[in-house]
């Protein structure tokens, strides 16, 4: 009797979420576009970047749809969101702006919801650390740290520096600032 009443309440439980989680894009097409990604080791992707920054998510705003012809009868639309930050502190590019944007690969419509392989979106409030290029993209994913309420990054191994002690294991947790001291000291 009492695995049977287990049963029905995570039958039950398991329902709700379902219908939590379909809830959000209940009446949407969820597309998740395969994205390629370069691979850059922490000093690549310095010298990669036009800007370095660690700042505050104040705005994203709403989906943008560019379309690419890639052929005579071929295109494809690339789906973005632009996103604001305010500047905490600027590690590389320019030292007087109080604001950045970047380009948030996906976003939602009407009708579709687009994500990006390895993409994590932000959330206005959300504390990042960015290596961006030219053109407000980020240089790949790996380029993207959410802080945490610890003050704490997770940075894969590949964007650690070499001369870290914790260099070897798979992904590190340390803090902005003492990550923001390793790019400085590779800038300078």
């Amino acid at each position: 009797m009492k695995h049977r009443r287990f049963q029905w309440i995570c039958a039950g439980v398991g329902s709700l979420l379902l219908l939590l989680n379909l809830g959000c894009h209940a009446d949407k097409t969820v597309t998740t576009v395969d994205a390629l990604w370069p691979a850059y080791t922490f000093y690549e992707a310095i010298e990669e970047a036009e800007t370095i920054v660690y700042g505050k998510v104040v705005d994203k705003g709403t989906t943008q749809i560019e379309e690419h012809v890639i052929g005579e009868d071929k295109t494809f639309k690339e789906y973005y969101r632009d996103v604001t930050i305010e500047v905490i502190e600027m590690l590389k590019g320019d030292e007087e702006s109080a604001t950045v944007n970047y380009i948030e690969m996906g976003g939602e419509t009407s009708t579709q919801v687009i994500q990006y392989s390895g993409v994590v979106p932000v959330s206005a409030g959300d504390r990042v650390l960015l290596f961006l290029r030219e053109n407000g993209s980020y240089i790949c994913p790996d380029g993207l740290f959410t802080e945490d309420e610890e003050g704490m990054i997770t940075v894969p191994q590949n964007m650690m520096p070499q001369t870290s002690e914790m260099a070897l294991e798979a992904e590190n947790r340390c803090t902005v600032a003492e990550y923001c001291e390793w790019i400085g000291s590779a800038l300078a």
